[in-house]
């Protein structure tokens, strides 16, 4: 999805809750992408542990397979965008957070056509099951998007979650509308479960039935962006 929308190209990417970090890394290691410079935060510090070992072992890789692989950085001949592993707790204040993502490159030559456009928060699986959590991540995609940093560009909050209790849903609508963000493709209400749910939680383990069964949300996918 975010290959084929391109929403991450020419922006600098912040994950949340990053856990194992594939979402971020992916947007390092993935040229398609187009991401400025990554930023991998939790508050776990196993989390951050793992998330930093398997951003070591995809360095590894790409230098293993840069002659094989056409679409590579170094095939290219085009450093991967910076990436930055950082302790980051949803209820503190992000201005600790913005300041790990690299400065806005001037006269790179390796963007062209991927001018900067301001900031891409991503999150998967970050809508856990307690009101508090919900409204703590709100508070911070709310104040990251708003970060004077990004004043006259583009902001926005991508995330897929599963909601592992239908009450998280309405939960999650009254928070974003609470702390002046907006769902950027229709209305709220078009947040709706995936009928995929079951097959999708099918594949986590750790989840068992509790994200597919009748009394789960199921899957969402939504883009938030922050008014005025």
């Amino acid at each position: 999805w975010l290959v084929e929308t391109g929403v991450a190209r020419g922006r600098h990417v912040v994950e949340l809750g990053c856990g194992t970090g594939v979402v971020g890394i992916a947007c390092s290691e993935v040229p398609a992408l187009g991401a400025l410079s990554v930023v991998l935060s939790d508050m776990d510090d196993d989390s951050l542990d793992l998330a930093r070992a398997n951003l070591t072992e995809m360095a590894s890789k790409r230098t293993s397979d840069a002659d094989a692989d056409a679409k590579s950085w170094s095939a290219l001949a085009v450093a991967a965008p910076p990436v930055v592993v950082c302790k980051f707790n949803w209820a503190d204040p992000v201005g600790c957070l913005v300041e790990q993502l690299q400065p806005e490159p001037e006269g790179d030559p390796s963007l062209s056509s991927a001018e900067p456009r301001g900031v891409l928060v991503v999150g998967s699986d970050v809508c856990y099951n307690t009101p508090a959590a919900i409204e703590d991540l709100c508070k911070a995609v709310k104040g990251i998007l708003r970060h004077p940093r990004w004043r006259g560009a583009e902001a926005e909050f991508v995330s897929v979650c599963g909601l592992r209790e239908r009450t998280l849903l309405p939960c999650l609508l009254a928070a974003v509308c609470r702390h002046g963000l907006y769902v950027v493709d229709g209305e709220p209400e078009a947040m709706t479960p995936s009928v995929e749910a079951g097959t999708i939680a099918a594949r986590h383990v750790w989840d068992g039935n509790a994200i597919g069964s009748a009394a789960a949300g199921g899957y969402v996918r939504f883009a938030l962006r922050a008014a005025g």
